[in-house]
């Protein structure tokens, strides 16, 4: 490949607006939410008290939230506005609040807060609650015990989370109003008042708290294979798999993880840079091919050859591989 057409290959990548990137940079660039004081509603039916507990007290050691999770937050709220919007429209209900703010406090100290959240909207005496799905997520829920049974951690907190505002504002029942992100369709669930499941995520909001005003940490939970890899604190927690082995390692070899920490990072960062420019090269070296069938290029001191290699499919016998993970651990506790 000639300078003058790598020259013209880069030309046709910068002609794009670059649109995407413009917007992760401003997604990125906004500062994570504020520690709460207490347990979030949206939270309170996750099964590890240790993560609620985290969640107020080691708050800064959540990973940033990135461009891309930001996008589904904010396409959510816009998503919610829309169906209230449609919902007033229609002229049929009666929307009497919206956003209400919600407190639980400490059945044995009125004055300290243990849950807090804020209810999405009351209708016509109703609290309802909104929640967007992916398509696949959505298409299996129909009931209560779909949601409460799931293996996505968040799911499972939607009906603890009207839980604890119906048994809050002293009502009977409401819904989850659940929307599929790819059709638009909606589904209600109707969700009674479970006064034994309530009281207990209350007690587990009250163990919390104490907790976190002596700041001792609850123990794990039980090692789930669905929770703890994608909780945002696996790192400080470092939860052990059942049927697992530790122990403590000598110093060499701390070092030369440390050392190994340092190389990966200066690599992360020349590939960065190495791999949009390699592909750039092979890319244009591929389009000479196809439109010249000139299969070899010299440039300088450098030869490139494209080369077709035909691709058999085949058959490879079970083993087994055994993967080596290494992580920095963030904590000695």
């Amino acid at each position: 490949m000639t300078a003058q057409e790598l020259a013209l290959v880069q030309e046709q990548e910068s002609e794009v607006l670059g649109i995407p990137a413009a917007i992760d940079e401003l997604l990125e660039s906004q500062s994570n939410n504020w520690p709460p004081a207490c347990v979030r509603a949206s939270g309170c039916g996750h099964p590890c008290e240790r993560k609620l507990y985290y969640d107020i007290v080691e708050h800064d050691k959540r990973p940033p939230i990135n461009a891309g999770l930001r996008r589904i937050f904010g396409l959510g709220t816009e998503i919610e506005a829309y169906i209230l919007k449609q919902i007033m429209d229609t002229r049929r209900f009666t929307v009497e609040r919206v956003q209400a703010p919600f407190i639980l406090h400490a059945r044995s100290d009125s004055s300290r807060q243990v849950i807090k959240g804020h209810i999405d909207w009351r209708i016509d005496g109703k609290v309802v609650e909104f929640k967007t799905m992916a398509p696949h997520i959505w298409q299996g829920i129909d009931t209560l015990e779909d949601m409460i049974g799931s293996k996505y951690p968040w799911v499972k907190n939607y009906p603890a989370q009207i839980m604890m505002y119906l048994l809050g504002n002293n009502t009977e029942s409401g819904e989850l109003l659940i929307f599929n992100k790819s059709s638009g369709e909606m589904k209600e669930i109707p969700v009674p008042l479970d006064y034994e499941y309530s009281e207990q995520l209350w007690s587990t909001a009250e163990r919390v708290m104490q907790a976190v005003e002596a700041r001792e940490v609850p123990d794990r939970m039980p090692f789930d294979v669905d929770i703890c890899p994608r909780c945002d604190f696996h790192d400080l927690c470092l939860p052990i798999p059942e049927g697992s082995h530790l122990r403590i390692a000598e110093e060499e070899l701390i070092g030369l993880l440390d050392r190994r920490a340092v190389l990966n990072e200066q690599i992360k960062a020349l590939e960065k840079e190495f791999k949009p420019l390699d592909k750039s090269i092979k890319d244009a070296a591929k389009e000479v091919f196809k439109a010249e069938e000139r299969d070899t290029t010299v440039a300088g001191n450098w030869v490139i050859q494209v080369k077709p290699i035909p691709i058999k499919e085949k058959v490879t016998k079970a083993y087994t591989q055994h993967r080596v993970n290494i992580k920095r651990r963030k904590s000695n506790d």
